[in-house]
């Protein structure tokens, strides 16, 4: 089963760019939807509750600085 997640404008192209730097290093096409997966898959046994407040802080501040 599969669901569908928003990500935010700044997430987005930093994927965006991985995705180029990715195909020009292998000359292969690489989906934006592999990078997000190997993402997840690599880093979600280690990810703490720390991690979500911090991340969760950060992005209320961000909010806040743009007014």
């Amino acid at each position: 089963m599969s669901k569908t997640y928003r990500i935010n404008g700044y997430t987005q192209e930093l994927i965006h760019e991985k995705r180029i730097n990715l195909i020009i290093k292998t000359k292969e096409d690489i989906k934006e939807s592999d990078i997000l997966h190997a993402l997840i898959n690599k880093h979600i046994h280690n990810i703490t509750i720390e991690d979500i407040e911090n991340f969760k802080e950060d992005k209320i501040f961000k909010k806040t600085e743009k007014g």
